[in-house]
């Protein structure tokens, strides 16, 4: 989303294991929202990243039940 809390559609998201033994990447729909499917409890670095706007990662715990998470995006300040 961007950071003015509007939907942000077709953004890259990934998620990936520390040495990239696992990566997974979608794309956010018209809504900004996005999923993954079969990912493995465990621990995992998250990405988001738009045209216009700066990437982000931080790290992210996936437990049994899954996790929801919302992602503000600042615009690119170049």
């Amino acid at each position: 989303m961007r950071a003015s809390g509007q939907p942000l559609p077709n953004a890259r998201v990934t998620i990936f294991t520390p040495g990239l033994a696992r990566f997974l990447e979608t794309r956010s729909g018209a809504s900004g929202s996005f999923a993954f499917a079969g990912v493995s409890p465990g621990t995992y670095r998250f990405g988001v990243a738009a045209r216009g706007y700066e990437y982000v990662e931080s790290d992210l715990s996936v437990g049994v039940g899954g996790v929801t998470r919302d992602v503000p995006l600042d615009p690119e300040s170049h």
